[in-house]
This record gives structure tokens, sequence and C-alpha cells, in this order.
């Protein structure tokens, strides 16, 4: 019960943390309050690869992806690479053409591929949690990239993973975790 009233409403949180953050907004406002699911901003704020967002996702794959020490160190090498190849790209609106440039010439190829396919489907379950607090995720229904030529057209999954498929294979390079 809030204010003497009683609500039905669930927070759709699967974890403790997020609950509890999710009833601090349900208890600020019980009538504007809104689920994760049914909330949408009219824009939705840019997701970067900065310093925070790397933490968090390695942070991630260390501890609950259960990842070798190895391969995480790995991982945050591979992010520092796109962070500087990227710069302060909004990760919601990367093309895959920006992709295959920043990859024209590297060497390792495919871990690189690893990381930033990992890095989006970490965004798109998991999102990062800013310094307010609340979490942003890539969504389902974020534009999706267009491919630069009919070689390498989208899946109809989420973010092209036929397309990092279609990279990898092409370009391998020996990923050891």
């Amino acid at each position: 019960m809030v204010n003497s009233h009683r609500y039905k409403v669930s927070t759709g949180a699967d974890n403790l943390k997020d609950a509890l953050n999710e009833l601090d907004r349900f208890v600020a406002d019980p009538e504007g309050y809104r689920p994760p699911g049914e909330r949408r901003p009219e824009r939705a704020l840019p997701i970067l690869l900065n310093a925070d967002t790397a933490s968090q996702f390695l942070t991630w794959s260390r501890d609950e992806k259960k990842n070798s020490s190895k391969w995480v160190h790995e991982q945050k090498v591979y992010l520092a690479w796109w962070q500087e190849e990227l710069g302060s790209v909004n990760l919601r609106e990367l093309s895959i053409e920006q992709l295959l440039e920043s990859l024209n010439g590297t060497k390792c190829r495919a871990p690189k591929i690893a990381v930033i396919k990992c890095l989006y489907s970490f965004l798109r379950k998991n999102g990062f949690r800013d310094s307010d607090g609340c979490v942003h995720r890539l969504a389902a229904d974020d534009p999706a990239p267009a491919a630069p030529d009919s070689s390498l057209a989208l899946a109809p999954t989420p973010w092209g993973a036929r397309w990092l498929r279609q990279a990898h294979d092409q370009h391998p390079c020996p990923i050891t975790h």
C-alpha cells in the first residue's frame, strides 16, 4: 500500500538490486510508474563505449559469464581498441559499414568481432547502469544498421548476427579463452 491505496504492479526485475531500484521509482510516483518494459522515452539516450560501459561489461563477463581472467583481459584490450576506433559514436546508431571500416587492414578480426558482438548482447540483455542508477539497454526495436551491400545483408535477428558470423568466417583469427 502506498498513500492508503493498494496497487497491483510488477517491476519486471529479475534480481533484488533491480527490484529495489524499481520499488524506489514506484514509491516516488505510484500513479506515473511504468515498469521498464513499458517505458520508452521519446528519444532513447545514447549508449557510448566509455570506461563505465566497458567496466560493467568486463565485470559481467568475469562474474556472470565466468570467463577466464585471460579472456577478460583480452576483452579489455579489444574493447580499448574498439573505443579508440569508434570514438564517441552512439552504439545504438553504429552501422555495419562503420564496423567494417574499423576492421579493414587489422589483425585478429575474429576476437575483435567476438568482443563487440558480446558487448551488444550484454547491452541488449543486461544494459549498463548510469551514475543515477538507471539501466540503459539496447532494445530489439532500436533502429537496425543498414548493410552496406547485399553480400552483408542483415538477418532478422537484432544487430545482424549473420554479418558477424560472415565476417568471422572470412577472416579467422584464433581466439584463446
